[in-house]
């Protein structure tokens, strides 16, 4: 972020190489959740999460791959991480 005297602050743009290095870092410490999570889920938990992951492979095979499931999805499993945070 930059201040331009006079016109206000600016975002200094981002590399396309910067951006992948961004989703691939997200990707390395989501993954790292799973096995800790899967171990931990109940039966409602675990039909939650294989409902919303069906949603999601239904957007993706129709090339919706932002859809309200993609969100809905990481949703369920910050909720779980949550859950086992505070067990």
């Amino acid at each position: 972020m930059r201040h331009e005297t006079n016109k206000g602050y600016y975002i200094n743009e981002v590399s396309s190489q910067e951006i992948v290095e961004i989703y691939d870092t997200r990707i390395l410490i989501e993954i790292s959740l799973v096995p800790d999570i899967m171990c931990n889920l109940n039966g409602k938990e675990l039909k939650r999460l294989e409902k919303t992951l069906e949603e999601f492979k239904q957007a993706v095979d129709q090339e919706d791959y932002y859809k309200k499931t993609f969100r809905n999805f990481k949703k369920q499993l910050q909720i779980i991480c949550k859950m086992l945070k505070s067990t």
